[in-house]
């Protein structure tokens, strides 16, 4: 039953992956750059302004936090990977199974 479950948790994780990958593509090509100059702009127009005020403006903010999500995730797998493929998506039900 275990390994059923693992081979679950694998396929959903690909499926995961597959998906993160179609949005970086279609995002991450240009907006990385963009959004840089965007903010260094924005730094040189409002030098006074934490960067915390500027998430709110509209054409920033879902794709910001998508990719900043994104990036996280990818971090948390990086990280976790090492160890078990299975942690990101489900520890606890991995630390209660014997």
């Amino acid at each position: 039953e275990e390994l059923r479950e693992e081979e679950e948790l694998l396929k959903e994780q690909e499926k995961q992956r597959e998906i993160e990958q179609q949005q970086r593509k279609s995002s991450s090509k240009k907006s990385k750059k963009d959004k840089d100059e965007l903010r260094a702009q924005r730094r040189r127009e409002r030098p006074k302004t934490p960067p915390s005020n500027l998430s709110p403006i509209e054409d920033a903010s879902p794709t910001e936090e998508l990719r900043q999500a994104a990036e996280m995730e990818e971090l948390h797998r990086s990280s976790c990977s090492e160890y078990s493929p299975s942690i990101e998506s489900d520890p606890e039900g991995f630390e209660i199974s014997p």
